[in-house]
Parts: structure tokens; sequence; C-alpha cells
């Protein structure tokens, strides 16, 4: 290694010990830097309380998790919407789950059918105007790596306007390792992740864009087609909101 120095042109010696001085600090600090950006992508608090536990829709544990915020009196209501990816089984599904806990009517709310996590921001401000009840914090609902950004999302849409905290649904031993890269089913959620919160930053972010780009229109370019989702999935997930609705009117 000393000869090596010693043949190294004087004008680049100086670059050369940067250069390894850097790989050196790399390889001694990429595991604490990979631990954090983990922690930093799983934003979630373990006991958030909040006004409101809202689902970013996507799978049946994500909902008890929502309901379970509701029923341990972290939050005083529910708000659900339903993504264009999930079929009439799916909805079926949760509608059984919501009639588990026989939560009332004044403390749910469901929304508009949504595209992507930053569409769900969007119909969530649009709902917000017919709520009634002082919605100052919710709780963003969602799998462990999804949650940063989905915070994004809402805080884009909403700036100042509400509050915003998170919360996990239950994670396998390998999904919540510190050492997340040293497991598959990790390591591709928090790759994926990457790549859609770099878009999110660009797109929505710095180009200050509103229109959507989702994994639908991808598909629907790529494979020549793309999920429509269920026109109405409140009727068939909380048909007791639109029951009550129709029985207020009269």
């Amino acid at each position: 290694m000393k000869n090596f120095f010693v043949q190294i042109p004087k004008k680049y010696k100086i670059s050369v010990f940067s250069l390894l001085s850097l790989l050196f600090i790399a390889s001694v600090s990429w595991k604490p830097i990979f631990i954090s950006y983990g922690k930093w992508l799983a934003a979630g608090d373990n006991n958030p309380t909040g006004d409101m536990s809202v689902l970013l829709s996507g799978s049946e544990e994500r909902l008890e998790s929502l309901i379970k915020l509701f029923k341990t009196g972290n939050v005083n209501a529910i708000y659900y919407a339903a993504g264009v990816d999930e079929t009439l089984s799916d909805l079926e599904s949760y509608r059984s789950i919501f009639a588990k806990y026989d939560i009332p009517n004044d403390n749910l709310y469901c929304g508009e059918l949504v595209r992507s996590t930053f569409n769900e921001a969007q119909a969530f401000q649009r709902k917000l105007e017919e709520i009634k009840r002082p919605v100052a914090k919710i709780v963003l609902v969602s799998d462990r790596y999804h949650l940063r950004r989905g915070i994004w999302s809402f805080q884009k849409v909403l700036g100042k306007e509400v509050e915003i905290a998170a919360y996990s649904t239950p994670s396998s031993p390998e999904i919540a390792a510190l050492q997340w890269w040293k497991y598959e089913a990790a390591r591709k959620q928090v790759f994926s992740e990457t790549k859609k919160l770099a878009f999110y930053t660009l797109y929505y972010g710095l180009l200050g864009q509103e229109s959507l780009i989702t994994h639908g229109d991808v598909n629907k370019i790529i494979k020549g087609k793309a999920p429509e989702g269920i026109n109405d999935p409140c009727q068939i997930v909380l048909p007791q909101l639109a029951n009550s609705t129709s029985l207020s009117n009269k």
C-alpha cells in the first residue's frame, strides 16, 4: 500500500486519499444509515391519538388496525375508502369486519373510490367538507413502510389544516427487523416504497402536479388493462350509512 501511494502523481494524491477515506467511512457507517432510513420510512407511533383514524386501503389487517384505534378510545371516529384494485370479494370481507364490531353510524365515514395514496389524501380533503365533527388530528393506518408516503401525501394535500399521525399494522419479525436488508420481504417493501416516494416527491412535490399517475395507468399502457373498481363501494362495505341517510331524509 505504501508503494501504491508513492507511485501516484502528487496532484492526484489528495483526491485518492479523500476517496479512500470516504470508502472507509461508508464501510463503517452504512449499517446505521440503513437502520435510520428504515425507521424513517416506518413513521408510525406506538399509541397515537386523534379525532379520526383514516385507512390507507389495501388489506383486512389495515382495516382491523383502523378499528382497533377506535375500540381502544385512541380516536373518536373512523374513515374508510376503497381502493380501485379491490374486488367485490374484498369489499364483502370488509363489510363483515365492520359488522363484527358494530360501530355506531355517527362514528363512521365512507369516502369515494380512490386510485392511489395521493388520491386518498385528495378524497379525504373533499370528505372533510361534509364531516360535522371537529377533525384537528387524524391517524393514518397502513403497513409499516407505507406510512411515510402516506404522511407525505396527506401533508401535501391538507397542509396545516390537519395534524397527521400514523399507526402501523402488525409486522412480522422479518419486516420489523432493524437490519431489514437481510430479509427479502422487507427489502422488497423498502425498495418499492423508496421508488414510489421519490416519484411522489418529484411529480406531486417539485413539479406541483395534481393529476394522478397510478399503477393502473402504467398497466394500461404496458398490459392494455387497468382496474376499474366497484362503482359504489360504500354501499357494499357500509350499507348502514346509506340506510341511515335515507331515513334521516324522510
